[in-house]
């Protein structure tokens, strides 16, 4: 499952729910952690529950925020 897997984007929820301009350095190190082990979980983080408490739009721009080329999070329906 994804959940242990995203543990590592707690740094990112602040971010996420709109608490900061920009995601912090460990919110982009566990970003890049998941892609590279699992980028299907970022799918399961998007659509999870709690996809209700965070900012879809916010989350979709963490890749370009966190410089990882060629990275993408579309909501994978």
């Amino acid at each position: 499952g994804c959940g242990p897997k995203l543990g590592v984007l707690l740094p990112c929820l602040p971010f996420l729910q709109g608490q900061g301009s920009n995601p912090t350095q460990p919110c982009c190190n566990g970003l890049e952690t998941v892609v590279k082990s699992n980028p299907a979980c970022l799918c399961a983080l998007v659509n999870s529950q709690l996809g209700n408490r965070i900012n879809i739009t916010l989350a979709l721009s963490l890749p370009s925020l966190c410089n990882l080329a060629g990275v993408t999070i579309d909501l994978c329906n």
